[in-house]
């Protein structure tokens, strides 16, 4: 028994449910888990692939490793824990769990690359220090209308040049993997240009998308800094007519695996946006 648990080419080959169920990653609420907590059944019945905390998970940073703990011993296969700390006003931590600085991105992108690295490492480590080892993060669209309501508008987005978001993304990213942290790239093929919240309702980038967003994931796939890609909920009728881009053949396996070369874990943004 012990050496096909340390062996994984003595482990048996997954059945078709355990392999669907390492598709899904579930959000939770409460702060306290118990075995009977509908989370840790779903880990346990489904072999449900990955965690999201939003702030309502997070109390202090014992309860919060607690709780990460528990969710780890419920699984079959290791779990990604994963929450969105991108700085500003989208973080999830804050200082009582270790987090120094929240600058935003916009903010960085006026910096020099050091500072986001300061900022990145810190967050690295207190999200590692927790149990969590997936930032949804960097935003790697660019500001290409500063009254973005839910990228620009609210400083998410480093800058409108593609070379400013590669290296603060860089820099980002990098930091976060020195805390054995993954990243996730967001948001698929671009969502800087758009005049309206995927959170809220149908948006429709058609008119206002430009190439250029897709500049920071060539360069970052270059640099092989790619752990992971969060897909947009937006419609691009140039890219695909039919279906916004989660949904899309053409945009994630045309655009993204095949003309761009990217083989790595693809995600959805979150599937109760409306």
């Amino acid at each position: 028994m012990q050496a096909t648990l340390l062996n994984p080419l003595l482990r048996p080959e997954p059945t078709l449910e355990q392999k669907i169920g390492q598709m899904l990653f579930l959000g939770f609420r409460g702060k306290v888990l118990t075995p009977e907590s509908q989370i840790i059944q779903d880990i346990q019945q489904y072999n449900v692939g990955g965690a999201f905390l939003f702030a309502h998970n997070a109390q202090s940073p014992a309860q919060l490793k607690t709780l990460t703990n528990m969710l780890q011993q419920a699984a079959q296969t290791p779990l990604l824990i994963a929450t969105d700390q991108e700085g500003g006003k989208v973080s999830r931590l804050g200082s009582p769990f270790g987090i120094a600085t929240n600058f935003s991105a916009q903010f960085l992108g006026t910096q020099e690359p050091h500072v986001t690295w300061d900022q990145a490492k810190n967050f690295g480590h207190s999200l590692q220090a927790v149990g969590i080892n997936q930032n949804l993060a960097p935003v790697v669209d660019l500001n290409l209308n500063p009254r973005n309501p839910i990228i620009g508008g609210i400083e998410r987005s480093f800058s409108a040049d593609p070379g400013l978001v590669v290296t603060r993304a860089l820099a980002f990213i990098r930091a976060h993997r020195q805390a054995n942290v993954v990243c996730t790239l967001k948001h698929f093929p671009g969502h800087g240009s758009s005049q309206a919240d995927t959170h809220l309702g149908f948006v429709d980038v058609s008119e206002s998308w430009q190439p250029s967003e897709l500049d920071p994931y060539r360069e970052l796939l270059k640099a092989g800094e790619c752990d992971v890609v969060m897909t947009a909920h937006i419609f691009n009728s140039k890219l695909d007519d039919k279906l916004p881009a989660t949904l899309s053949q053409p945009i994630i396996t045309g655009l993204l695996r095949e003309q761009l070369g990217y083989g790595g874990l693809v995600i959805s943004d979150d599937m109760q946006m409306k």
